[in-house]
This record gives structure tokens, C-alpha cells and sequence, in this order.
């Protein structure tokens, strides 16, 4: 509902998304009923990204689902390579591979907030580079909590200022 409310991303247009952090899947499984022609980049640890893949065809059983070993041996994903799939399931450094500002909208929740500081990082830079509209957080706001002290909040995430208007931020 944020992302509807937020952004003017029409559901009838091949919106490219990218989740980081994804989990088994979930996210993009529902916002794929919603934005039914958009393309969906999943990121994250290869163990996880087998379950996003088992999740996602179970629910997608017709739609292209790429792995990031299917394409390993390419050094650029192009909006060409994505408008081949529904979804590509991609590990950590493959990020690197993925063409300047052909995002338009990465999602992060919750994971930022739990990766170490040089990890944060690395996401921040390739995010700033990849993401052409939106950039969709929902994360921890200080690093005062214990259990994590040594990793930054929100307020600490070095995004370039130049980038980026914030269009909602709020506590809940």
C-alpha cells in the first residue's frame, strides 16, 4: 500500500523492482499480483535464494525465473537480460553486474540494519547506482540497540544526499 500511495509507479507498465534481502520470496510474490508485467530482482544469500526459487514457482509455476549461475558468465545485466525473465535470483556481488539506474524501485526491509558496516556499504553504493526513482527502507533507526551496536541505523546509512527526496519517513 506504500508503494501505491508513495510513488507513481503504474501497475500496467514493466517497472523493473529489486529486493534486497529477500528472503524466501515473499515481497515480490505479492507485489508481482499487483504490478503483473513488472520484472523482479531478488538479492541475497544463495541459501535463501533457493527458497525464494522453490517459493516462487510454486506460485508462478508459467513465469521465467533465472538463477544467478545462469548467468554468471554475463558482465552486464541490461534491461534486455531482464525483460527475459519474471524474476532473476542474484547473489551479493552480482549487483555489480547490473546496469546504471535501471531500477526503478529497490526495497530493503529490515536486512540493512543487520549487516556489518562495511557490508551496509557495499548495498548503499550499488543501491545509489542501480536505482532510478524509488529507494523503498524499512529499517532500524539507531544503532543504540545492544545487539546492535556495532551497525548502523537509518540515520547513519551513507546514501548520496544528491539522490534522493524523501517522500515518506516515518516511526511506527
Amino acid at each position: 500500500s506504500q508503494l501505491r500511495k508513495n510513488t507513481n509507479l503504474d501497475k500496467k507498465n514493466t517497472n523493473i523492482f529489486c529486493d534486497i534481502g529477500t528472503g524466501y520470496g515473499l515481497l515480490p510474490c505479492i507485489l508481482k499480483k499487483e504490478f503483473v508485467s513488472s520484472k523482479f530482482i531478488l538479492v541475497d544469500l544463495p541459501e535463501l535464494n533457493i527458497l525464494s526459487y522453490y517459493f516462487l514457482k510454486r506460485f508462478f509455476p508459467k513465469n521465467k525465473i533465472c538463477l544467478s549461475h545462469e548467468i554468471e558468465n554475463k558482465e552486464l545485466i541490461n534491461k534486455e537480460l531482464i525483460n527475459q525473465y519474471d524474476f532473476i535470483i542474484l547473489e551479493q556481488e552480482d549487483l555489480k553486474k547490473l546496469d546504471d539506474k535501471i531500477v526503478d524501485c529497490t526495497i530493503n526491509t529490515a536486512s540493512l540494519g543487520e549487516m556489518s558496516k562495511i557490508d551496509q556499504k557495499y548495498y548503499i553504493n550499488q543501491i545509489d547506482r542501480i536505482t532510478k526513482q524509488y529507494f523503498y527502507s524499512i529499517n532500524r533507526h539507531r544503532s543504540d540497540n545492544v545487539h546492535f551496536s556495532e551497525t548502523n541505523g537509518y540515520y547513519d546509512f551513507e546514501l548520496n544526499d544528491e539522490s534522493w527526496l524523501i517522500k515518506l519517513y516515518k516511526f511506527s
